[in-house]
């Protein structure tokens, strides 16, 4: 949803840029369901306090969609999407995947197994058959001893969500010195809608909890 308000408007080339406010702005609010349910609301104000003006329309929709709702006639309206469906503080702590990516992958390979691209019933079940056949004997390997299977999910996501999850390890003490903005920043340039374009390196200016 950010990366698609962010295109509407207009800030494309400014968040592709390394360095950029708009850029570094965006990756600390994709950074937000790492942040504590008890924490956040105070957490959106303070850091979107100081952002990009031009990024007010974004900033507006979390507020009212996803983190505090609205208020209307003296009583508070809960967002649509409240914080407890999309917060991953919880789930990183305890080295969760933080999405469905696995899921997504496989509807991704779906299509490629179909060959056509309006498969008739019978030929899509004859397909979901031999697919459902291949899985059966990789779970067969799997049980009868060490195989090499191919991971469901990429190997730089992998080693990104590692990382993600030692510096939710120190959440506390980030915020204990008042520096809850470095660690935002230091779990958006690890997110996959963080990195930096053309393989050019960029982080925040604390990498002291990857090592």
């Amino acid at each position: 949803m950010i990366c698609t308000k962010v295109v509407e408007l207009g800030l494309k080339n400014e968040y592709e840029t390394v360095g950029s406010d708009i850029r570094r702005d965006v990756v600390t609010l994709m950074a937000l369901p790492f942040i504590p349910l008890d924490d956040l609301e105070e957490t959106f104000n303070e850091v979107t306090e100081e952002m990009d003006e031009r990024l007010d329309d974004i900033v507006a929709h979390l507020d009212v969609h996803y983190v505090k709702g609205v208020e209307r006639r003296r009583r508070r309206i809960a967002p649509r999407f409240g914080p407890a469906i999309w917060n991953t503080f919880e789930a990183a702590l305890a080295g969760e995947q933080r999405t469905n990516n696995a899921v997504e992958g496989w509807h991704n390979h779906l299509p490629r197994i179909m060959v056509v691209r309006h498969a008739g019933i019978w030929r899509f079940l004859a397909n979901l058959k031999k697919e459902e056949n291949e899985i059966f004997t990789q779970l067969t390997q799997a049980r009868g001893g060490p195989t090499k299977i191919k991971e469901p999910v990429n190997r730089r996501y992998l080693t990104n969500q590692r990382q993600v999850e030692q510096i939710v390890s120190n959440y506390q003490r980030y915020k204990d010195g008042g520096d809850v903005s470095t660690y935002l920043r230091a779990i958006g340039y690890h997110l996959k809608a963080g990195a930096a374009p053309n393989n050019q390196q960029e982080g925040p200016e604390d990498e002291e909890d990857q090592e």
